[in-house]
Order: structure tokens, then sequence, then C-alpha cells
């Protein structure tokens, strides 16, 4: 059964750009804006992926691309590899009618754009929030921490929990993350109600806060413009 459940995780990845679309919404949190756009930026981004160089090495070396421990990617395809010799039918009539040689090879080329395509933004929001005041070692980590610190949760709860829930570590990892903008936001009015200055960190999750929840706001009222009808619990 877990190896059932594990294969549908990884059908996750069929399209490339879904990945992507989160990491857009990551990257407003972190106040990115307009250097969404900026393609200088951007080609720093690209051009540290692909040389290596100096400054994607002290980006990886602070933890901007955090990865959770005993990467995962091979025994997915194992798992894939496993049921279309056993039970083709469960991958559908697209398993049924090709090779798995060829269904690997097709995932691993969608896992990989979707992980460059992750690692580019990473890249970007690093550098704007080196604009903003802060270190690499800063820097990285609060960019990781917007776009997933899949490394900061325990292999133990990743496995536990992944018995239980669709992608629990991506749940902890921006849970976490939003819990700081909360507390980043709290402290932040309480600074200024007492007439004194808040840490640049703080600040940070401050505008983050209001950035997410201006998000949603405007999300929801597009969503309405649209036509869709509100509702307790999501749209």
């Amino acid at each position: 059964m877990w190896r059932f459940l594990r294969t549908i995780k990884m059908a996750a990845f069929y399209n490339p750009l879904v990945l992507g679309t989160y990491n857009i919404a990551q990257m407003w949190w972190a106040g990115v804006g307009s250097n969404m756009l900026s393609g200088a930026k951007w080609k720093t981004a690209v051009t540290a992926m692909r040389e290596r160089n100096d400054f994607y090495k002290e980006a990886s070396l602070n933890g901007l691309f955090s990865k959770p421990f005993g990467y995962t990617r091979r025994g997915l395809l194992d798992s894939m590899n496993r049921m279309t010799k056993t039970a083709p039918e469960l991958h559908g009539l697209m398993v049924a009618t090709l090779p798995a040689h060829w269904l690997k090879s097709l995932y691993q080329w969608s896992w990989n754009t979707a992980w460059s395509f992750d690692e580019a933004m990473r890249l970007v929001t690093y550098q704007h929030l080196i604009e903003g005041g802060f270190d690499s070692a800063e820097a990285a980590k609060l960019a990781a921490s917007y776009m997933g610190d899949y490394g900061n949760v325990p292999q133990g709860t990743r496995v536990f929990l992944n018995k239980l829930l669709f992608t629990p570590t991506f749940k902890i990892a921006m849970g976490r993350a939003q819990w700081e903008m909360v507390k980043g936001f709290s402290r932040y009015a309480a600074d200024v109600a007492k007439g004194r200055e808040s840490s640049l960190l703080t600040k940070q999750h401050a505008v983050s806060a209001i950035w997410a929840f201006g998000g949603l706001l405007a999300f929801h009222y597009m969503m309405v413009g649209l036509g869709f009808e509100d509702e307790h619990f999501g749209w």
C-alpha cells in the first residue's frame, strides 16, 4: 500500500510547472515583487546554476537549496518500475501502452525541470534578500524558509507523516514559515507601540505577513469577480 501511495505522489510531478506556481506565491511572501521580472537577477541565477560558481556554492553551503535527508527519487522510480511490471493498470492507459523506461525518462525530465525552476527561484529570492540588507547566511536561510526548508524537518517525522498525509514535509515547512510571519508581525506591532526599533528580520517577517494576507485577499476578490461563489472552506 505504501509503495502505491509513493507512486501516486510521484505522479504530482507529471507537470513540472506546478511546483513553480507555488514558488511564485512564496516569492510574493518574501516581498520579491517586481524583482520577479528582473532579467539581471534571472541571468545571475541561471549562470550560477550552469557554472556552479562561487555565488552558487556559497548559497548552497548556507542552506538555500534545502533538501530532506534521504533523497527519495530513486525509490519512487523503483516503485514505478515494479508496478509497471506487476500491475500496469494502476497507472492508467499511459503506463499500459508505453514501455517503463520511457515513463522513467519522462518522469526524470519532469522532476529535473521542476527542481531546476525551484533552484532558480530560490536564487532570485536570495539575491533580493541580500539587497535588502541580509548577509549570505541570513538570506539563504530566510529564502529557504519561504521556498520550503525541507531539510529542517526531522527524518522520523517525515517518514511517519508520509504514511498519513499527502506531502507533509511541504505542509510543515510552509506552516513554520507562516508562523514566523505571524510572530514577526506581532513583534513589529509591539515594537511600534513601545517606540523601539525592530530588527531587520522582524521587519522582514512583518512585511511578509502583510504581503501574504494581501495576496490572499486579492486572490479572493479576483475569484469572486470571475464568478466563483464564496464558501466557508475554500473555492
